[in-house]
């Protein structure tokens, strides 16, 4: 086994997002004039053939309809009004309700040149009233990786960014899934209060990574109001490979999801193509759990690091083997490991191959 040192390697996929603090709740644009629109900016970073956007809809006036569309992006990094290709756009239906919907283009949008920016708008057909679109996080970029994507509404006649990350799904015509560092195609965030008595009393994240790495800490997001301890098990799910203790006098959050990073006291070998599973456990009070949930039909992967780190809770509180952990395939929870080394001829033969993660 060869390692490569790099201090701790960033942007790996372990860390979903790509960032140091995440929300717990999602933030929606209010529509409120009928020239009002909002609007995703992304790359591009798969060539084809766009074809449907997945999103969430908070309300909507009865009076209201809406076109989505596939624009090009004007060079200030605004939409520009200008759709992608002939007929990237389609009208939803007057006055819809609160829910998932999926939006199949006209025409497919079809990407030929990587890098490419492309904006996803909603733009109202015909308007009677405020309508609320859900499709944006209320998180900012944090230390770890920076945005692929922004988010931007129009209001007073000019488009304003604005901080938090989109929450679409964006399919291709051969169904797969674009995956975005900054973009969470959930329907909703999820709380779990984790106590020595509550069930399930373990929750976190089941891991395994595709290559051997050297994991030396943690990140967590989540309020802790006593004491806890963040445990790593082992694949059968019953031994405890790492503890770390955390007192209450060191608080993750008082009343909002903050993140915090803890370290082992000496450094854990992540075995390729393995189970472990990453957990908090109260031992006094309440202690908080984030996780995030897809749309509907989205899978999992479309979330970076969705296929490396899902949730994962159990009822009991020391687990007999990993039957006893549950896994939601739809679901992520916010906490992750923090890795120095990986294994570089399992993991792509050359140091040049990971140059993104440090």
């Amino acid at each position: 086994m060869a390692f490569i040192e790099k201090g701790i390697i960033q942007g790996l996929p372990d860390i979903p997002y790509g960032m140091s603090t995440l929300p717990s709740t999602a933030a929606a644009f209010n529509m409120t004039t009928s020239t009002a629109a909002t609007a995703c900016i992304f790359p591009v970073i798969k060539t084809g053939a766009l074809e449907k956007i997945h999103f969430r809809f908070n309300a909507s006036s009865t009076g209201n309809n809406y076109i989505i569309r596939v624009e090009t992006v004007n060079a200030d990094g605004d939409p520009s009004t200008t759709l992608f290709g002939a007929n990237t756009e389609v009208q939803t239906g007057t006055g819809i309700a609160a829910g998932e919907y999926v939006a199949t283009l006209n025409a497919n949008a079809v990407f030929n040149t990587i890098n490419e920016p492309f904006a996803i708008t909603w733009r109202a057909s015909t308007f009677s009233a405020t309508s609320s679109i859900l499709m944006y996080s209320d998180g900012t970029a944090g230390d770890f990786m920076p945005y692929l994507t922004s988010s931007t509404n129009y209001t007073g006649g000019v488009w304003a960014a604005r901080g938090g990350a989109p929450m679409i799904g964006l399919e291709y015509d051969d169904g797969t899934f674009v995956t975005y560092p900054g973009n969470w195609p959930y329907t909703a965030f999820n709380t779990t209060i984790v106590t020595p008595s509550s069930n399930p009393r373990l929750v976190g994240n089941r891991i395994n990574i595709p290559f051997t790495a050297r994991a030396i800490g943690v990140w967590f997001v989540g309020d802790n109001d006593s004491d806890f301890e963040i445990l790593l098990y082992d694949s059968n799910g019953s031994t405890v490979l790492k503890t770390i203790s955390i007192d209450a006098d060191f608080p993750v959050g008082t009343n909002n999801a903050t993140t915090l990073t803890q370290y082992f006291s000496s450094a854990q070998t992540i075995t390729k193509n393995t189970n472990y599973y990453l957990v908090v456990k109260s031992t006094a009070g309440n202690i908080t759990n984030y996780d995030g949930q897809m749309i509907t039909n989205v899978p999992i992967s479309a979330v970076n690091g969705g296929t490396i780190a899902q949730r994962c809770y159990t009822s009991t509180s020391t687990p007999s083997s990993s039957s006893d952990f549950t896994v939601d395939t739809d679901k992520q929870s916010f906490i992750g490991l923090l890795y120095d080394a990986i294994d570089i001829p399992e993991a792509g033969g050359s140091e040049t191959a990971f140059s993104f993660a440090y």
